[in-house]
């Protein structure tokens, strides 16, 4: 889990004219983990809180040691709030990493000030790896058809040039190899207090399989309109259905 300790002194490097500066470090550790929630490295962060101390150096030896106690405990008690929320953000982080191993959609989060794209690996192969490797808007157009490229494209734009919170599309995606997948996206955009677009996030279905299905019964129906005898259905006991 995430850790935190109360203030240490530190010094630094000889200063200009010698001698050392005493600086007081507030430290946190925050673990990052992979996809199967085994530990990768560990983020040690430091906190200058030096002036903060200096500030409160109290003058005369009784008030010293109250104040030194009172500054003491203000800073252990910043330190754990700083641990809750990174703990906070590792459940997040961790519910997210479940969710996207718990479903064939894919996960997509762009955000549209730096043009970071992250798309979440699906199990579904080769929809999962290829729309992986994203990570700007443009990317993710590459991958699409390219009859349906303008079409899509062109509506995430106007949406976003709207300021409409939905967005919805449904079309085909061409992957290494010559695949070719149907998929159906929806997200939603999200937008900051002054009604100005900053990210879209959303999921990516895929409608292959059902696809496939729907032209299979609609080849049925076409034969079955052209019919001109009698057509019975029976079950593997010969029960006419």
């Amino acid at each position: 889990g995430v850790t935190a300790a109360p203030p240490s002194p530190a010094s630094r490097p000889p200063q200009p004219g010698g001698g050392f500066e005493l600086r007081y470090w507030s430290p946190i550790n925050s673990p990052v983990l992979d996809r199967d929630g085994r530990l990768m490295y560990i983020i040690h962060r430091v906190e200058d809180v030096t002036d903060y101390v200096l500030a409160h150096t109290p003058s005369d030896t009784d008030a010293s040691q109250r104040k030194t106690t009172r500054l003491e405990a203000e800073i252990v008690l910043r330190s754990y709030e700083l641990k809750r929320m990174a703990d906070s953000l590792a459940l997040s982080e961790q519910r997210l990493r479940y969710v996207t191993r718990a479903t064939n959609d894919v996960v997509w989060d762009w955000n549209m000030a730096d043009d970071a794209l992250w798309c979440s690996r699906s199990a579904l192969e080769p929809l999962g790896s290829a729309l992986a490797r994203s990570t700007r808007l443009a990317d993710w157009e590459d991958c699409i058809h390219p009859e349906d490229r303008e079409r899509v494209g062109g509506s995430l734009r106007s949406s976003v040039a709207a300021g409409r919170e939905n967005w919805a599309a449904e079309y085909r995606l061409r992957l290494p190899g010559d695949v070719e997948r149907h998929v159906l996206q929806r997200c939603f955009m999200v937008i900051d207090e002054r009604g100005k677009p900053q990210r879209m996030v959303g999921s990516i279905a895929d409608l292959t399989e059902q696809k496939r299905q729907e032209a299979r019964l609609r080849m049925q129906a076409e034969m079955l309109d052209y019919a001109t005898h009698a057509i019975l259905v029976r079950d593997p006991v010969n029960r006419v259905l």
